[in-house]
């Protein structure tokens, strides 16, 4: 993938992205598990996405997580302005700690 901007991060000018898919949709296609957190990435599309691991560098056998993505509908220039503000901004409600969805077993 080459990157076009970072908002965030240092990254290499060329970026080894994986992202987890399956076969999915029309015949030869992909899909994802999580639809509404990224879209499958396409050669010759632009996309905003966000890593959670691996190298940014772009040095050679390294690749890094695709763990968000979206394609980039409003241009660079639009998108770097939506990223940017919506980077800076708090979240609306503070994360909560506590797991909740766990049960113990009784005893």
């Amino acid at each position: 993938m080459k990157t076009l901007e970072a908002l965030k991060g240092e990254f290499g000018e060329v970026l080894d992205v994986t992202q987890g898919v399956k076969n999915g949709g029309s015949p030869g296609r992909y899909a994802t598990e999580a639809p509404d957190r990224y879209a499958v990435l396409e050669p010759g599309r632009q996309y905003v996405i966000a890593v959670q691991s691996g190298s940014t560098t772009g040095a050679a056998g390294s690749e890094a997580w695709a763990w968000y993505a979206e394609p980039a509908e409003r241009g660079l220039v639009g998108e770097r302005e939506h990223w940017r503000e919506a980077i800076a901004a708090p979240p609306e409600t503070a994360a909560n700690s506590a797991c909740e969805d766990i049960d113990a077993p009784a005893g």
